[in-house]
């Protein structure tokens, strides 16, 4: 072989070598990328590396609101509020179920509901306690219920002081999306509803403290609650209702500092 034709093997070598590493190099390079971006899921495969994913709900539906009244994102994963904590914290009122506590800080709920929903789990503590043996209830599904009845108001905010029924639903199906069972889940859907013919004792008594707890009497809605309490016990409805007036009268005594709890500032 001469010195020209081993000039052009070698440089060809090289020139194959120096291919091979760029290709190399390049296929490293987005395999990094797309690890890179695998890295910017979650284990449920959603994409956490946009800022807009902030603006979309777990199936990737957009839930911003232009108006600014309709429903928008709740702040899932955001740093828990001070005065959100102070509505959990501050003496007065029983406290809420830690898994409720839990949920409510992931959803970045507003002061005024979690002081609200506090105050109404208050109510039907008591008014459970009082009530006793009379009725046979569901206590816990109660109580959850009371916990978490307005949960739709953090998709609603302007319900909050304001009037609206579009919470209702959205509470159901909110609480839905986080694995809780439908037969806790409804009573965010159907506590507005009591006069239904269906309407359950339990949801009648959530129903109940949400209106007692501000000292607000709803004759057809006690009627209703002694009638069933009354078939299910053999009694007169009148003796159970003249029972049941008096439990809630003691409970409406405290009205105002309820009320004075929701709406206390709670600044830094």
């Amino acid at each position: 072989m001469n010195t020209a034709n081993q000039s052009s093997e070698t440089e060809n070598a090289a020139n194959n070598d120096t291919t091979h590493e760029t290709t190399t190099n390049k296929n490293a390079a987005n395999e990094n990328g797309a690890n890179e971006n695998g890295a910017n899921r979650n284990a449920t495969g959603e994409d956490i590396s946009s800022e807009n994913a902030a603006d979309s709900d777990a199936a990737g539906e957009d839930v911003r609101s232009e108006s600014g009244v309709g429903p928008r994102r709740p702040r899932r994963g955001a740093d828990s509020d001070p005065a959100l904590e102070r509505a959990f914290s501050e003496p007065g009122l029983r406290p809420l179920p830690s898994d409720v506590v839990a949920l409510l800080r992931d959803l970045g709920a507003p002061p005024r509901l979690g002081a609200h929903l506090r105050a109404v789990h208050h109510v039907a503590v008591e008014l459970l306690d009082r009530l006793g043996e009379a009725v046979d209830v569901d206590r816990a599904a109660v109580l959850f219920g009371a916990a978490t009845h307005d949960i739709g108001k953090v998709l609603f905010p302007g319900e909050l002081t304001g009037a609206g029924a579009e919470h209702e639903p959205a509470g159901e199906a909110l609480l839905r999306s986080r694995g809780v069972e439908a037969r806790l889940a409804r009573f965010a859907a159907l506590h507005g509803r009591w006069e239904r013919d269906d309407a359950t004792i339990d949801e009648l008594l959530v129903t109940l403290a949400d209106k007692v707890w501000k000292g607000r009497r709803e004759a057809g809605l006690e009627q209703k609650v002694a009638e069933i309490i009354a078939a299910a016990t053999g009694e007169a409805v009148w003796a159970v209702y003249m029972r049941l007036d008096d439990i809630l009268t003691a409970i409406a005594g405290g009205a105002d500092d309820r009320l004075a709890f929701q709406a206390a500032p709670r600044h830094p």
